[in-house]
């Protein structure tokens, strides 16, 4: 079953578990609220253009790195939800005209 986070939910979720931290401590070298990162990252409120930019400069990370790893979360969650039974029925269900 596929992951219910946004990509870029789990990209992040995964660079900070590699550095050891959470997203409080992301929140805090952002200046913002915990919950306004938590809201942006789950795509609940708007978020600024450039959230990415700086949640790499947060986390030292090269530019463009979670724009790259966000996408490849993307086909996978995309690529995982194709090939589940659920879709798979669904499309046959379609081709065989029910």
């Amino acid at each position: 079953m596929y992951d219910e986070r946004t990509p870029l939910q789990t990209v992040v979720s995964v660079e900070l578990a590699r550095r050891g931290l959470c997203q409080r401590d992301l929140a805090r070298s952002l200046e913002v609220p915990d919950t306004s990162l938590s809201d942006w990252l789950r795509s609940v409120h708007p978020a600024p253009d450039d959230l990415r930019e700086r949640i790499e400069r947060a986390l030292g990370l090269p530019t463009g790195r979670l724009a790259k790893r966000e996408a490849k979360m993307a086909e996978a969650v995309a690529a995982e939800r194709d090939s589940s039974p659920d879709v798979q029925r669904g499309a046959n269900a379609a081709a065989d005209g029910k």
